[in-house]
């Protein structure tokens, strides 16, 4: 029979996020017995469900920098073709959004995970409402927050600026001058503090929540 965690809330945020009530995106590692293990990213609220399912004790969050260990953020020249330069490779942390907040609708994020998730054993009830009630509850909305542009880490940011049409790639009949006007900007994007980022995303109408 699945266990119930002890608590049916989100993990505290490290120093370096805010101290907000939010719910970001994390790295697990499910043991299913003593021979298998599947690993997942997944958003925090979703954890208790899982330890609900599976037991608490099968459930293991792993450092977003474990998935870096061996990383490379360039190809080495004789793999790519006919020379031929390529932009810097994506942290696998980044890549998969660890970190990112979840800024989506949170009664469409209720309805989701109540799908998508098996009932546990005896309940008729989905897990996610045994967990944190139905949603006109108001619970589970909390647990996820009212994250604000300045919540956001920095790669979340970049991903939505130019979700919002920032710095688009030219057209490839586009002259050298706007070509290189574009990459300037792109480049500065990856190299600009928390504080640009947010005003540029305001700037650019941004929305979350």
């Amino acid at each position: 029979m699945a266990r119930y965690p002890a608590k049916a809330n989100l993990p505290e945020s490290s120093p370096e996020q805010s101290a907000k009530q939010l719910s970001r995106r994390i790295h697990i590692i499910v043991k299913r017995d003593i021979t298998s293990a599947a690993s997942t990213t997944i958003w925090q609220h979703e954890k208790p469900i899982l330890e609900a399912i599976f037991g608490e004790d099968t459930i293991q969050e792993i450092p977003a920098e474990t998935l870096n260990e061996g990383y490379t953020d360039t190809v080495r020249p004789d793999l790519l073709i006919h020379n031929k330069t390529q932009d810097k490779i994506a942290k696998p942390s980044d890549s998969q959004g660890m970190g990112f907040v979840f800024i989506g609708n949170a009664e469409s994020e209720y309805h989701r995970v109540a799908k998508i998730y098996a009932k546990l054993e005896d309940e008729k009830r989905p897990t996610v409402e045994v967990l944190y009630g139905r949603f006109q509850e108001g619970r589970f909305a909390r647990l996820l927050g009212e994250p604000e542009l300045s919540d956001l880490p920095n790669a979340q940011l970049r991903a939505l600026i130019l979700d919002y049409g920032y710095a688009p790639i030219p057209h490839k009949d586009a002259s050298a001058d706007e070509k290189n006007a574009v990459y300037k900007q792109r480049q500065d994007l990856v190299t600009a503090d928390h504080a640009t980022l947010v005003a540029l995303a305001e700037e650019v109408g941004v929305q979350i929540g």
